[in-house]
């Protein structure tokens, strides 16, 4: 019986990033195996080879067989996956992520979407939880390696993530020597601006420095309280 060629998803879900994850068949759990889209191909040898995989999040890398489309089967096949399908619980229709990492050396990450997407919330969260710039650039660059996106592409998703994320609570006013003074800009905020204005004033058009050389973030010659 001829099976069913594996297609292509280009997905944008909920965390608002682009990935490309293969739509997995009953027949082909059973079987331990991920067969590749022939629109993938060209991530892979053009020969059956041996790949390195890394698995969901884990930092070891493994060993698959790969099979190409040249080979008897005449389908691009990740092969010794079933132990991988048991303990992720795989089920036939379940989307599954595949990552290019090194394309010369044919390394991969294949993740299940759901945990993809999970991991992916909780990096956002602790960015969003970030207690200092350091703290944020850190989690920015985390963001960037796990999603395998240009950090310019990252830095303006998350940006467009916290404007539309309702605020925990309204940024408030304190009275500091008889002068009105509004609280800091939370350390995320702080971050996706210097990143993206790098210090310039979208208001004078001049470009600002702190003390330290860095740019500055904040908007310019606007009155907090008008």
């Amino acid at each position: 019986m001829m099976q069913e060629p594996s297609q292509v998803i280009s997905s944008k879900s909920e965390i608002d990033y682009s990935y490309t994850a293969v739509k997995i068949t009953q027949s082909r759990i059973e079987k331990g195996l991920i067969a590749v889209p022939v629109a993938l191909g060209k991530w892979f040898p053009d020969h059956n080879a041996t790949i390195q995989v890394y698995l969901d999040d884990s930092p070891i890398l493994q060993t698959k067989n790969y099979s190409s489309y040249e080979s008897t089967t005449h389908e691009c096949r990740i092969g010794g996956m079933r132990e991988w399908f048991d303990k992720n619980n795989i089920k036939n229709g379940d989307d599954i992520v595949i990552q290019l990492l090194d394309k010369e050396k044919y390394v991969y990450r294949i993740v299940p979407e759901r945990k993809f997407i999970a991991k992916t919330q909780d990096l956002q969260q602790s960015f969003d939880d970030s207690e200092s710039e350091q703290r944020a650039e850190e989690k920015i660059t985390t963001l960037t390696e796990w999603t395998r996106l240009d950090k310019k592409k990252v830095v303006f998703t998350e940006l467009s993530r916290l404007i539309q994320k309702p605020p925990r609570e309204d940024r408030g006013y304190l009275i500091e020597r008889q002068r009105v003074v509004r609280e800091s800009a939370p350390a995320s905020i702080r971050t996706l601006l210097e990143a993206i204005y790098q210090g310039h004033c979208q208001v004078c058009d001049f470009w600002f420095l702190k003390k330290d050389n860095k740019p500055f973030f904040e908007i310019h010659h606007l009155d907090p309280l008008k």
